[in-house]
């Protein structure tokens, strides 16, 4: 059986439940087998890989796991990114340093605006990859935090 990304969470396909199974068929649609029936779910694929379904009233988006998605999503969770294209302001941080939940980290501005990023949990600074006044696009980590 494929092993699918679903929300970063590693799972056989589709999440139903402990007495559910689900196979992906040559059709590109998927049997599902859920409290005794049988049930085939169409599904679609996009040019990128993802499989996408509706089931009990539900939508999923299915993404093939590779050993990058799954380090990727192992470290989003302690992975702090630039929520606008900008500048770094202010690094509050470096390795090592323990921190609280909610503390600010760093500042990046962008046309006069202010965004502080804050640890989602208390934990210890594991990487900055950042500078002040360096250039940052969307989504770029800049700060990574382990519990």
């Amino acid at each position: 059986m494929t092993t699918w990304l679903y929300n970063d969470q590693e799972l056989a396909l589709p999440p139903l439940g402990p007495d559910s199974t689900a196979r992906l068929l040559p059709s590109g649609d998927i049997e599902v087998q859920h409290a005794g029936r049988s049930t085939v779910v169409p599904a679609a694929r996009d040019t990128q890989g993802r499989v996408w379904l509706s089931w009990q009233g539900r939508s999923f988006v299915l993404t093939p796991a590779t050993p990058g998605r799954r380090q990727r999503a192992a470290k989003r969770s302690g992975s702090l990114t630039a929520p606008m294209t900008g500048v770094v302001a202010e690094v509050l941080v470096q390795v090592g340093d323990t921190v609280e939940a909610y503390q600010p980290l760093a500042i990046v501005e962008a046309m006069k605006v202010l965004a502080t990023l804050e640890a989602p949990f208390a934990g210890t600074v594991t990487a900055v990859h950042v500078g002040k006044k360096d250039r940052v696009e969307h989504g770029m980590v800049l700060v990574e935090l382990a519990p």
